[in-house]
């Protein structure tokens, strides 16, 4: 659970919402895109507009590891590697292109297209940061220490096996003691990829494959968007974001695939996985907005953003340790 409060909160000049994965909880410091935060207190300790780059891939050693986000119609793509100073936001270097390795005639060619060659993070372990095109680069300088042979033993930076992401990708979830979390309906358990976003619904089966209780968010007469920033889990508790309206509706009956925001009133509820009891409601906002999120999780704090803009910090109970 968390308290009823939050430990603080804050409002950056710049928009959280640039690329993938903006918002993290590190262990000393709140780090968005771009401004970084004292974890404890919410302290600014810079914030600065950095164009180059818009989604974190990872930090290490005092520096930021980011990358850019090109958008082209239906399809997204990354370009660059970058390595930010955490403790002052300044650009310490960045590392573009991987020049082929091939001599052949079309590999000269296409060396002159960007894009053919754009190298991205990929991943990162201590020191060092492997990019797409296999460098392994130094995270201090940038400066290309060898090329690897293959990815072989390296974690891809968005390979996530946490809990809260095994229930979002309608996996199973040991909840312990024998008892295992899913998503969909007892008999019909969700399929990977079909949540419905209009619908949201948990179940837990005992050791014995009885059902131990099964939650409806329907019933309880609110809404939540259906993607990954609407809840979580996290020992014993699933954490929603949920609102009192439809976060999305259609533009008009004529057009019910084109959908627009729907502002709402936020609420953050606590689901008790023992009980599959509802235990918070606290309120986010007062006032109606829209895409209330749950960005960040670790053991020790929940990390929200409502309407881009505010950010909101709760640290939990003593009582879920």
């Amino acid at each position: 659970m968390v308290e009823d409060e939050p430990a603080w909160r804050t409002t950056p000049q710049h928009t959280l919402t640039l690329g993938y994965d903006h918002v993290h909880l590190l262990p000393r410091h709140v780090l968005g895109q771009w401004y970084c935060l004292e974890r404890e207190t919410g302290k600014v300790l810079w914030e600065k507009p950095i164009s180059k780059a818009d989604s974190v891939a990872g930090v290490s050693e005092g520096v930021i590891i980011a990358t850019g986000t090109w958008e082209s119609g239906a399809s997204t793509s990354t370009f660059g590697v970058y390595g930010i100073s955490l403790e002052t936001g300044e650009v310490l270097w960045e590392s573009h292109y991987s020049k082929p390795q091939r001599k052949s005639l079309l590999s000269r060619l296409l060396w002159f297209i960007p894009t053919v060659y754009a190298d991205h993070p990929y991943s990162l372990r201590g020191s060092e940061c492997l990019t797409e095109w296999r460098r392994v680069l130094d995270v201090r300088t940038g400066q290309e220490l060898r090329r690897e042979p293959s990815k072989e033993g390296w974690t891809p930076f968005w390979e996530d096996a946490s809990p809260g992401s095994r229930l979002y990708r309608q996996k199973a979830v040991d909840c312990g003691e024998g008892r295992t979390l899913r998503h969909g309906t007892p008999g019909q358990p969700a399929k990977a990829g079909t949540v419905d976003r209009s619908e949201f619904r948990l179940f837990l089966t005992e050791p014995d494959g009885r059902i131990a209780w099964s939650f409806d968010l329907a019933s309880a007469g609110h809404f939540l968007d259906g993607n990954y920033f609407s809840y979580r889990y996290s020992t014993g508790f699933a954490y929603l974001a949920v609102a009192d309206r439809p976060p999305l509706v259609a533009v008009d009956a004529k057009r019910p695939g084109a959908l627009r925001e729907n502002p709402a009133q936020y609420f953050l509820w606590t689901l008790d996985v023992r009980t599959g009891q509802i235990v918070q409601k606290i309120p986010l906002t007062r006032e109606l907005t829209t895409r209330c999120r749950i960005e960040d999780l670790d053991e020790r704090a929940l990390l929200l953003t409502c309407a881009g803009s505010v950010l909101y910090f709760a640290r939990k109970s003593q009582t879920e340790a």
